[in-house]
């Protein structure tokens, strides 16, 4: 019998470019930045996209002008829809500590209703070993769009993420630790996108490792 495996595309940490982002379908780009205290940093998007900053360590402040100054810490998702050339600062404001945080950008359809911020928290300590969902968006007429959910494990516990479509493509990111995803090992800030599969399945091989799982549609390019 011949074992069918997904396709699959590793990103290791550190080589990772600014270049060439990580990306997967609608997920355009994810971006694993660092800010010293103080810092300040100015982004342009190049198209109409979902924008989600998700902090991890420190404090930020995000400036946009629709959406005004919001202060962001870790256990924060903040969701925002883009237009084409709209910028958006984010600035630490930890004093003298450093700020990190995740930015991903999706693809948005300029015809789709305009759709206001949305700023959620959560909680990885009450809910151990469970993929959370903490920002999804459903297309109007389909039941594919884009989930992000993330979750906390005790060394050797397993979690299995099943896609709402078939057709979607899932990113999965190691923010913390180090797991067995799929039979392949990924260290903290390593990524692997998988597609042409409906189920995905890991394994945290430490204490306390916290994994970031993004499924969206294979409707964009990926190469």
């Amino acid at each position: 019998m011949t074992i069918r495996q997904s396709p699959v595309k590793i990103f290791l940490a550190g080589k990772q470019h600014k270049e060439a982002p990580p990306a997967l379908g609608d997920l355009l780009r994810m971006d694993d930045e660092w800010l010293v205290a103080g810092q300040t940093v100015e982004y342009r998007v190049q198209s109409t996209a979902w924008l989600i900053v998700l902090p991890l360590t420190g404090a930020l402040e995000f400036f946009s002008t629709a959406a005004g100054h919001v202060r962001l810490t870790a256990a924060h998702v903040w969701v925002l829809p883009l237009a084409s050339g709209e910028t958006y600062t984010i600035r630490n404001t930890s004093g003298l500590h450093h700020a990190g945080y995740l930015q991903l950008l999706l693809q948005r359809e300029a015809i789709w209703p305009v759709a206001v911020p949305a700023l959620a928290d959560y909680n990885l300590d009450r809910f151990m070993n469970v993929l959370m969902k903490i920002a999804v968006k459903t297309e109007p007429v389909s039941p594919a769009g884009w989930q992000l959910s993330i979750g906390k494990f005790s060394a050797n516990a397993e979690t299995s993420y099943h896609t709402r479509d078939k057709k979607n493509g899932l990113f999965v990111f190691v923010i913390e630790g180090l797991f067995d995803v799929q039979g392949r090992l990924l260290q903290a800030r390593d990524a692997l996108a998988i597609w042409d599969t409906s189920s995905v399945r890991a394994t945290a091989l430490r204490q306390d490792a916290v994994l970031l799982t993004i499924e969206c549609p294979l409707t964009s390019s990926f190469h």
